[in-house]
């Protein structure tokens, strides 16, 4: 059985992600540049530069969670925004797609999934959570966000599943 791959849409973000992450970079170098290279510039870059590298650190996360994916193969399912162990398919209870409606005018579909371990994916409280507003399971990816239509992404997560 060959594996699908299942990629997330180019958001356009990357141009935005970048001039984000040059900010936090300039603020650390600011000071040389208006001061020179002295021992006081040093040291108020020295100051600010965990701060600078908190919010890259930020923004390189945030970048790398736009390149997640989800893998459809004979050992399970990866879904990247979830886990990074594949989940074996005999312990996938049920996959829904529930929609949510944003206050954009857009729906989120949102990839429930029903295990036999959910809680190695989440907490008790957000269980319970889940129980009240999904129906139970572990939302664990926007459909939405993801190159292939919804009901495509589904239909294939279905056919693999064991009766």
């Amino acid at each position: 059985m060959e594996s699908d791959i299942i990629h997330k849409k180019d958001s356009g973000h990357l141009i935005v992600l970048s001039v984000v992450m040059a900010l936090p970079a300039s603020i650390f170098l600011w000071p040389l540049f208006i001061a020179g290279v002295t021992t006081r510039a040093m040291e108020v870059a020295v100051y600010i530069f965990p701060v600078s590298a908190f919010f890259m650190f930020v923004i390189y996360r945030l970048y790398k969670t736009s390149k997640n994916r989800i893998f459809l193969s004979h050992k399970g399912l990866l879904i990247e925004d979830l886990t990074s162990e594949f989940i074996p398919w005999s312990d996938i209870l049920s996959v829904d797609v529930v929609e949510q409606p944003v206050y954009r005018g857009a729906t989120a579909h949102w990839l429930v999934l029903k295990t036999k371990y959910d809680g190695k994916f989440s907490s008790k409280f957000v269980r319970r959570m889940n129980d009240h507003l999904v129906g139970g399971g572990v939302p664990s990816c926007n459909l939405t966000a993801y190159k292939d239509p919804v009901d495509l992404v589904w239909s294939n997560i279905q056919g693999r599943l064991k009766p």
